[in-house]
């Protein structure tokens, strides 16, 4: 109901959600609404997307999904935005080509405060301070979204989005928050410096991070509590394969 007072309406869905999201995709189109779709799902099937919705925002959106509202407000055909798929209008899908990786380091913080549904106190506990992984896995949708170059958040600003949720536990959701291990070591230690350490936290890694000692010292004076680690197989060989190592 709530959605019914916009004129655009942007959805994200993983493979994992994407019938639910085409199902609400179909509701908002038939109410009149523009749909946008974004995430991995559909950025591998922009022509089964676009069969509900009206634009693809592929991998990134945070530059083509803005510069495509823009064009739309101006009544534009948004051919010359890169990351972008649509429907001409004999039908034929229509891809823009691929947008350059995001200056990941320039994009604001998320404002929550702007979400009808979420109070000052409630914010998720959810912070991403990197995007790429330095591993081409051929498993993987990850490097093929965000690519191999190893993008980061400033630790200023990670520590500006950790203050308001520090009595909470925090999930850190990078997809290897220890692939770089400098750059973690001298977060967790800002952290603490700082105290920004909250309650708990999570996140993901690899396994090559529990050889390093002063890491793991660092995520257990910083109270992390759980890491989920992927191990895809225990054979050098099938590693290699897998392109992991």
């Amino acid at each position: 109901e709530q959605l019914s007072s916009y004129d655009l309406v942007g959805i994200g869905a993983l493979s994992s959600t994407v019938p639910e999201a085409y199902s609400l995709a179909d509701s908002m189109k038939l109410n009149g609404k523009l749909v946008v779709m974004g995430g991995t799902h559909v950025s591998f099937m922009p022509a089964e997307a676009l069969e509900h919705c009206d634009y693809v925002a592929i991998g990134e959106g945070d530059v083509s999904f803005p510069a495509l509202v823009e064009a739309l407000s101006r009544g534009e055909l948004p051919d010359a935005i890169p990351g972008l798929a649509f429907k001409r209008a004999d039908g034929a899908v229509f891809l823009t080509g691929p947008a350059e990786p995001v200056d990941f380091a320039s994009l604001p913080s998320p404002d929550f405060s702007l979400s009808p549904q979420l109070d000052p106190g409630n914010l998720p506990p959810i912070i991403v301070t990197s995007r790429g992984c330095p591993h081409d896995c051929t498993f993987c949708s990850v490097t093929t979204t965000f690519g191999r170059r190893y993008r980061f958040k400033n630790i200023d600003q990670v520590i500006a989005e950790l203050r308001p949720v520090l009595h909470r536990s925090v999930c850190f959701g990078d997809d290897n928050f220890c692939a770089n291990p400098p750059r973690t070591r001298a977060l967790l230690a800002e952290m603490l410096a700082r105290e920004a350490v909250p309650l708990r936290w999570a996140g993901e890694m690899c396994v090559g991070a529990a050889k390093d000692g002063e890491l793991l010292d660092l995520m257990q004076a910083t109270r992390c509590r759980m890491m989920y680690v992927g191990i895809e197989s225990v054979d050098a060989g099938t590693l290699k394969a897998y392109g992991k190592v």
